[in-house]
């Protein structure tokens, strides 16, 4: 009878997921981003630091950096980040 409980619980735990993660994607089940680039001077770390905790906590995830850029200020560093688009 344990077992059978177990089963059902998992049963209905894997349904509500597949629910959740179904509302993150398109009519063809894959997912939207949308893309956020940012340009952030090397020497001001903290301020840097409050910026990206910020768009941290407003859902953005950082993907990608390029630092150096040669036809521009090489000390910019470029900061790439994605979330879903709700």
């Amino acid at each position: 009878m344990q077992k059978l409980q177990i089963l059902i619980l998992t049963v209905v735990l894997l349904v509500v997921c597949g629910i959740v993660f179904q509302q993150k994607s398109d009519a063809k089940g894959k997912e939207i981003w949308e893309y956020k680039i940012q340009n952030y001077a090397s020497d001001h770390y903290s301020q840097n630091e409050s910026e990206l905790n910020k768009l941290g906590s407003d859902g953005w995830e950082l993907t990608a950096t390029h630092s150096g850029n040669p036809t521009a200020d090489p000390n910019v560093t470029v900061y790439i980040f994605r979330r879903r688009k709700s």
